[in-house]
């Protein structure tokens, strides 16, 4: 038996543990994990409109204020590897995800319009729970003790469960005395089920054939109780078969494939109106691969695929869901499937301790998924999504590795491109385009014996959309590792957002709606923690950083 516990205390009530178990040998092992975590993050933001008719503004709207999150959640993992001979091979896991999340917060709005200039306190809360599962089991089998010719078949199933129970209540001081209050409650639910088989057939020394089915079944079920109640369910089933022929010529290798699909997707509106519908589709996506590789510290790669991306259920319904009374996101029961054709120019060079591979690349998109606003009735603004006509981008993505042995390792990820929209089918007459990307550069260094610091930077160059941008921002995460008792138990210090610095900017300008939104954490993070592992338990000395993003 060997294992790993670990403890985390941070700023704003965070608080979390973890222990990890493995028991057994190679023939027969066990695994498990269980985690908790708790914390009271707060997050603030503002919100900036003008109401528009052309050129000349009909109203404005100002909201300032923080939204805090009181959440516990509870993960657990188990799984057991059972191998009774030299060909076979079979896995059982499970995981369990619940959390408890108490919603809180408060803000500050103003509006001007047709109707009048109000002012008044927004409080509101949400009080939610989440859970879901999975389980799966997986076989494989290796004939005639040639790991090359092998087949593999896994089962997964999976469900989830959430509900939302959201309160807002509004004070006006302009008029004064006024209290509206609103109640909604939300409701998801779903299932899947996932069938996989795939198998290798090697052809002489120097070829190989893979061939396989997928099989994907999804059903979902959105319940919205308001004023004006909903409801909608997604079912979708997707079947797949491939084929892949993958051969060696010395130096050279290369891989072609085909991917044939059969979608059914079925989104049903069934309240307030009943409007079944129905998509079916037949795709076939090809992918080929081309390599060259001189020498053991050189490769070169040329490459082509096709890939489909599906909108989720939340994205076909077209029931407004809202966060606070002035703003809401419906999906778009009509939306297509997002096409994507990827070319990929690339190498990997190894030269004393450094690595570089750089890849030029080109993306073509068409029915692009996108999200538009619109303002409503001068006071709220809806999010939903739609297909662009296509949009394109192309750029260079390069990750540079290096290492002074004992001493220091970096890694330096950027993804500089640039991107071009087309939104003429949404009635944006001008195409859009922009140079966008990233810079990631993380540093590892030995300070003395036992003691590791790491630093960890990220910048985001500015982003389109059809109707605006997206600001460019910064940060910087940082953390120190003592090993303590012989190098069995560690003491962990981490900073993210060192400078805070992370903060959202979104700006949108319409012939009806201009927007500017911000979000940014109410302070940096940070975590003091311990872990010991006991009986040679295998695991990486990371730095775990809170990577829970941003939300309002």
């Amino acid at each position: 038996l060997n294992g790993l516990i670990s403890g985390n205390i941070g700023t704003e009530d965070r608080k979390n543990a973890n222990i990890s178990l493995h028991y057994g040998s190679e023939a027969l092992g066990f695994y498990g994990n269980y985690g908790i975590r708790s914390g009271r993050p707060t997050y603030l933001f503002t919100d900036d409109r003008q109401y528009k008719d052309g050129n000349t503004v009909t109203g404005t709207y100002t909201e300032d204020g923080y939204s805090a999150v009181d959440a516990l959640s509870h993960t657990l993992v188990a799984g057991s590897n059972f191998e009774p001979d030299d060909n076979n091979k079979f896995e059982i896991s499970g995981s369990w995800f619940l959390q408890n999340s108490l919603h809180s917060g408060s803000s500050a709005i103003g509006a001007s319009g047709s109707t009048g200039d109000v002012l008044f306190d927004n409080r509101q809360t949400n009080d939610e729970v989440e859970g879901e599962g999975e389980g799966s089991l997986a076989w494989e089998h290796v004939f005639k003790n040639n790991e090359d010719h092998n087949l593999a078949l896994e089962y997964a199933f999976s469900a989830f469960s959430e509900r939302e129970d959201l309160a807002f209540e509004q004070t006006y001081a302009m008029p004064a005395g006024d209290v509206v209050l609103n109640d909604i409650l939300i409701e998801k639910s779903g299932r899947q089920h996932e069938w996989r088989l795939d198998y290798a057939l090697p052809v002489g020394e120097d070829a190989e054939i893979e061939a396989g089915y997928a099989g994907e079944y999804i059903f979902e079920d959105i319940r919205y109780a308001n004023v004006t109640p909903s409801r909608f369910q997604l079912r979708q089933d997707v079947q797949a078969v491939y084929g892949l022929w993958a051969q060696e010529f010395d130096a050279f290798r290369y891989k072609a494939g085909l991917r044939a699909e059969q979608a059914t997707i079925q989104p049903h509106l069934i309240v307030p109106n009943d409007l079944p519908a129905r998509n079916r589709y037949f795709k076939v996506f090809p992918t080929l691969h081309l390599g060259y590789a001189p020498d053991d510290n050189s490769q070169f790669s040329l490459s082509y695929s096709k890939r489909i991306n599906r909108p989720d259920a939340d994205e076909l319904n077209p029931n407004p869901e809202y966060s606070d009374p002035r703003n809401a996101e419906s999906g778009n029961p009509d939306i297509r499937p997002e096409q994507v054709h990827s070319i990929e120019l690339g190498c990997q060079i190894k030269r004393a301790g450094i690595s570089l591979a750089p890849v030029l690349y080109y993306r073509y998109k068409y029915d692009a998924f996108t999200s538009i606003r619109t303002s409503l009735n001068d006071s709220i603004v809806l999010s939903t999504l739609a297909n662009l006509d296509n949009g394109q981008s192309g750029g260079l993505e390069t990750v540079l590795k290096g290492a002074l042995p004992k001493v220091l390792d970096f890694d330096l990820t950027g993804n500089v491109f640039y991107t071009t929209l087309d939104a003429g089918n949404l009635g944006f007459s001008e195409r859009s385009s922009a140079v966008s990307g990233n810079l990631k550069l993380n540093t590892r260094a030995v300070l003395w014996k036992n003691t590791k610091l790491q630093m960890g930077a990220f910048y985001y160059f500015p982003g389109i959309t059809p109707q605006g941008k997206t600001k460019p921002f910064f940060y910087l995460n940082g953390g120190l590792r003592q090993s303590v008792f012989r190098n069995r138990a560690a003491l962990i210090l981490t900073v993210t957002d060192i400078f805070h610095t992370y903060k959202r900017i979104r700006q949108i300008d319409s012939d009806a709606l201009a927007q500017t939104t911000t979000l940014k954490r109410k302070r940096p993070i940070v975590y003091l923690g311990f872990s010991w592992k006991f009986n040679n338990y295998k695991t990486k000395d990371d730095f775990l950083y809170d990577g829970e993003g941003l939300r309002k």
